[in-house]
């Protein structure tokens, strides 16, 4: 066989094509779920309301992420009431600070926030993963979000079942389970890095696995304004975790020239995100559909994160939000080296740009080297410069930060920012 000269542009007209070909598949689904959903055929952007506006070019997206650690009960009596109440103060924060979006954790480790048919209820809600909180939680946020003004985006880990030993337990109907005892399948089906779990994108089964389950969450809450990915892919420099997989690929007869591991993990995620990306917008073109990489391109590249192509082809993403998690003055990485290799990076006509700030880090007297201590305007001073580059607007981590006192004097200036947002 003839060498490939560009395999980067073959794997992004493979699996593009791949994605076109599940779109069947995919409408099939949602129909399947979408017999109480809401969705208004004729003009499906209706169903989304006029909060923020993403296809709007003179909008500006100011969103915090809500991290799953900003709703563990476990410090309550884990009631409907004790959540709503949780909740409430988490949107009252936001806007107090000029937030018109809310990024929130509703699949955070194959489990969620929400009575599912595909994933367990989380651990979160009652201390206990698989256990039944009683209440809708996604239902209610959504409806309390857009009550306040505000965009509603369904931030999923797709992968991640375990790390870290989070959760401390997996019920017996988590895909861990139920995906390694079904001896038809096969034995890394789940990644096992160390201690940690993950579902391997390597195999189809996971890919629909994965997009069923964003599926019935848009079919299900059909006013959820986005879906996003955040920065958890591969495990970082772990290539023994999906050996099975990638030797077989390389196996496949005819295949004389197979990809390295690392353009065949690359081809598989993108698989995933291009038929997620199709999924959504087979049910709703006006939801959107972003990732939240890591601020610094090396490491995605480790994780199998294949920043280029979401971003120069169309298909994959609606936005970019790179995680710019780094002081002014990083000793290795600045804050503007790092904006300018996602500010330089081919996009395709309609991506939006984001940048991801680092709301926990501020007044810090340790992080990046201590380079956050004694100032009160980096925040402020990089977005700032966010704006002069032609960005659509930025994501805080996190909500919990406005109430650190550490935090108070660098976030209050770059509130001020916002008050012409009007």
């Amino acid at each position: 066989m003839a060498k490939i000269k560009n395999k980067p542009m073959l794997i992004s007209i493979i699996f593009l094509v791949t994605a076109l070909i599940l779109s069947t598949y995919v409408k099939s689904k949602a129909s399947d779920h979408n017999a109480d959903a809401t969705i208004n055929t004729e003009n499906p952007a209706q169903t989304v309301s006029n909060r923020f506006n993403h296809n709007n070019s003179n909008a500006e997206m100011i969103a915090v992420w809500v991290p799953f650690m900003s709703l563990n009960m476990k410090e309550t009596d884990c009631s409907e009431a004790a959540f709503k109440s949780k909740f409430d103060e988490i949107i009252k924060t936001a806007l107090n600070h000029r937030i018109n979006a809310l990024i929130v954790h509703v699949r955070p480790f194959a489990d969620a926030l929400y009575p599912s048919k595909i994933y367990p209820h989380s651990h979160l809600l009652t201390e206990e993963q698989g256990k039944n909180p009683g209440f809708d939680a996604l239902k209610y946020m959504i409806e309390a979000t857009h009550q306040a003004g505000m965009q509603f985006h369904a931030w999923i880990n797709p992968f991640r079942i375990q790390v870290n030993s989070n959760p401390p337990s997996l019920c017996a109907s988590n895909s861990y389970y139920t995906l390694k005892n079904d001896e038809s399948n096969p034995p890394d089906i789940v990644m096992e890095s160390g201690n940690d779990k993950y579902l391997n994108p390597g195999y189809e089964k996971v890919r629909k696995f994965i997009i069923d389950g964003i599926i019935e969450i848009l079919t299900s809450y059909p006013e959820v304004d986005g879906v996003q990915f955040d920065d958890y892919f591969y495990p970082e420099n772990d290539f023994e975790c999906d050996k099975f997989c990638y030797q077989n690929y390389c196996a496949i007869p005819g295949n004389a020239q197979p990809l390295s591991h690392q353009e065949w993990r690359f081809a598989n995620i993108n698989s995933l995100v291009a038929g997620v990306h199709s999924a959504i917008k087979n049910i709703n073109p006006a939801v959107v559909f972003g990732i939240s990489p890591a601020g610094n391109l090396e490491y995605n590249t480790k994780i199998g994160a294949d920043i280029t192509s979401w971003c120069k082809t169309p298909g994959y993403i609606d936005y970019i939000c790179p995680q710019i998690y780094f002081s002014l003055d990083h000793p290795t990485l600045p804050f503007e080296t790092a904006i300018k290799h996602f500010k330089d990076l081919p996009k395709h006509d309609k991506l939006k740009l984001y940048f991801g700030l680092a709301l926990y880090k501020a007044g810090s007297e340790t992080a990046d080297s201590g380079t956050w201590q004694n100032h009160d305007d980096i925040l402020q001073r990089e977005y700032n410069h966010c704006k002069s580059l032609g960005c659509d607007g930025v994501m805080l981590y996190s909500v919990e930060s406005f109430k650190d006192k550490i935090t108070a004097r660098e976030i209050a200036n770059l509130t001020t920012c916002f008050k012409r947002l009007g």
